[in-house]
């Protein structure tokens, strides 16, 4: 269900078992294609794929949240549990707002931007927002749209400061150790994926690549 990267105090333990089990006792929806509820990826299919072109999509929880901080990992049981719920409550019952698999994408990477910025303000848990908190998200949101909260650009030139101060080279393509790997930089600031990454973002990561007189592709340097 959760990977146990660390230990946690037993209550913890028990609270975090005791809470996915009462989710999981709900029934199997018709939309999960593959597997249960207690996996990490969710094939969602809403339509009829010999119909509709897109009528399928993976939901994946299995991702970084912050650099080094997983959403599976257990400290993190608590939004773990709600990212599920979101899912499963927009797409089941009388009171479900999602109706086709593109849309379940987006409102998901919402989320995940929303979670990922409140991590980034240090603050543990949902509880832990106030006003004054809900009055910086929209702040964030209204001037730097997604980017205003997921901060690439910050992650990015904290990724490399913290690579050159323990003297670690840029990461590099398996296939080509001359070529800088975009996904694997973008994994040390903590996105899972380099389109994730604001064109100043990419571009941080391009100069530590030259500047190690490693190749760039050509995708990456246009952003």
């Amino acid at each position: 269900m959760v990977s146990r990267v660390h230990q946690p105090p037993r209550h913890a333990r028990e609270a975090g078992a005791a809470a996915f089990c009462e989710f999981l006792q709900n029934p199997r929806p018709l939309w999960l294609k593959d597997g249960t509820l207690e996996d990490n990826a969710w094939l969602v299919e809403l339509d009829n794929p010999t119909i509709r072109r897109h009528a399928s999509t993976t939901i994946r929880f299995d991702i970084l949240i912050a650099p080094d901080r997983r959403l599976t990992d257990y400290a993190e049981w608590r939004d773990l549990l709600t990212a599920k719920k979101y899912v499963y409550y927009a797409l089941t019952g009388p009171n479900a707002w999602v109706r086709s698999a593109s849309t379940i994408r987006e409102e998901y990477a919402g989320f995940v931007a929303f979670l990922r910025w409140r991590t980034a303000c240090g603050l543990p848990g949902m509880s832990d927002l106030t006003q004054a908190w809900f009055e910086e998200f929209c702040d964030s949101l209204k001037h730097a749209g997604m980017e205003g909260l997921i901060r690439s650009e910050a992650a990015a030139r904290e990724a490399v400061k913290r690579c050159r101060h323990a003297g670690r080279a840029p990461p590099v393509q398996q296939s080509d150790p001359n070529t800088f790997s975009v996904e694997a930089a973008s994994r040390l600031a903590g996105f899972e994926y380099s389109k994730q990454l604001s064109d100043n973002a990419a571009k941080i990561f391009a100069d530590w690549a030259v500047e190690n007189g490693l190749k760039i592709t050509p995708v990456f340097i246009t952003g």
